[in-house]
Order: C-alpha cells, then structure tokens, then sequence
C-alpha cells in the first residue's frame, strides 16, 4: 500500500499517482487505485479515456472499475463534481467502508491511495486503518513545503513510514528542448535533510503531461517515450513496488 501525499493542492500529486499506478501497470503488475479526494476528485477525469468496465454494483458491493487494466474506484465516477461535499463523521465513513475498505481489488499487488490535499479527518480516517507507507509529492517552491511539512509531522504522529519524494514542477521543459528553472526552492533542504528522506525524482514542468492529463490518458501511456523522465519514473515505480519492504523507509524525527 502506498500513500501519494502532499499536503498541499496543485503540486501534481493525483498526477504523479496515476502515471506510478499506470507505470506499474505496464510492467505487469496488477494494480489498484483509490481516488481518496472525495471532495473533488480528479482521477476520473485522468483515465476517462481507458475505461474498460466503469464502477459497478454487486453482490452489495460496489466493485472499482476497470481503466485500461488498473482497477480504479473514486467518488467522482457517481457523484457530479457539483453536487460534492465536505464528508463528516459517519457519513465520511460509510463512503470510505463502501469504496475503500469493503471494496474487493481483484488481488491487486498493490494499492495506490490518491490522498487529498490537507490534513484532516479522512487522512486519519485512511491512514488509522490502513497498513503502508507514504509517498510524498512536492512543487520547489515555499509555498509547498508549509503544507508538506505538515503533512510529514502528520505521518510522524501517525507513525506512517516515508519511503521518499517526488519533486514536480522541478524545472520547465521547452518544446525546443532547453530546461529552464520556474520555482526556486530547496527541496533537498527545506525537506529531505531536514527529515532524512531521499529525494527519488525531479519531474518537469512538460506541455505533454497536463495535456495528457486532460485528454483522459495518462503521460506513462501516452507521453513521448523518448523523455528521459519517463523512462526515469518506470525504474522508480518498479524499485518502490520490489524494494517495498526493504525500501529504505525513514519515520521523520526532524
């Protein structure tokens, strides 16, 4: 079980969330993927083009949908993004018990919780009942690290174990080929030496991945395979997935 957490909204989290469950997926690994922002999920909309089978009933249960060979479940599949809530108390858990907990993944290997912005009760509600360890998701820049912090005291309380972070957004990527930096943060310092977790990867600021992203298909998928990134995030995946328990996993003192 991984949790993909920031703290913070924006910074590309159900992003990165999607293309490790796809990446995964690719390697022939049977994956499952939670879309745990039930306020405003977005994952519905990131694999709107691969639904094979969408979320169904059954047997009293709802059952996750089939996307291109990833068993997905998310609120925002039966739920219209206007009619959305602020989930509470029981009915924040009924929804957690019918989609999550009492959910059959069809023996997925592993599962992926798409984990909302923030640091409130359904974070706790998820991370009490559920054994793994989290994934934490970063843009460069001050903004970001406030709320990541917090989330990372957060897993410390909760003794949730880190396996690492993503930095997103790390630099621009022309269509031209040059690189340039947007945001000017220090990852390395203002988090992953302040809490000894490793930094496993810097994504760029590409046109392809939120074009990808809006089109329903994600980049893993569709985005040129020639990207040294995208190559780059498969070897991550595959690491996180065989090294999962031996993984190199830190619960921040800092």
């Amino acid at each position: 079980m991984i949790f993909v957490y920031s703290g913070k909204g924006g910074v590309g989290k159900s992003t990165i969330c999607v293309n490790l469950a796809y990446s995964l997926m690719r390697q022939g690994i049977k994956v499952g993927l939670f879309d745990g922002d039930l306020s405003g999920p977005s994952i519905p909309t990131m694999v709107r083009q691969l639904e094979v089978r969408p979320m169904h009933f059954e047997n009293f249960k709802i059952l996750p949908g089939n996307y291109g060979g990833v068993y997905v479940n998310s609120i925002g599949f039966i739920c219209d993004p206007i009619e959305g809530g602020y989930w509470q108390g029981k009915y924040l858990e009924g929804v957690l018990q019918q989609l999550l907990f009492a959910t059959s993944w069809y023996d997925s290997d592993i599962l992926l919780i798409d984990m909302p912005p923030g640091v409130g009760a359904i974070h706790k509600a998820i991370l009490s009942r559920l054994q793994g360890k989290a994934l934490i998701v970063t843009t460069p820049q001050d903004l970001s690290y406030t709320d990541t912090i917090r989330a990372i005291e957060m897993l410390n309380r909760m003794k949730v174990d880190i396996v690492g972070v993503i930095e997103n957004m790390a630099y621009f990527m022309c269509e031209c080929g040059r690189t340039s930096a947007i945001f000017r943060g220090d990852t390395r310092k203002q988090l992953c030496e302040r809490f000894n977790v490793p930094l496993l990867l810097q994504l760029p600021l590409d046109v392809e991945i939120p074009a990808t992203s809006n089109a329903g298909d994600p980049f893993i998928l569709a985005a040129n395979q020639k990207r040294d990134y995208v190559e780059a995030f498969h070897a991550l995946s595959l690491r996180i997935y065989l090294e999962y328990d031996s993984f190199k996993s830190i619960r921040p003192t800092g």
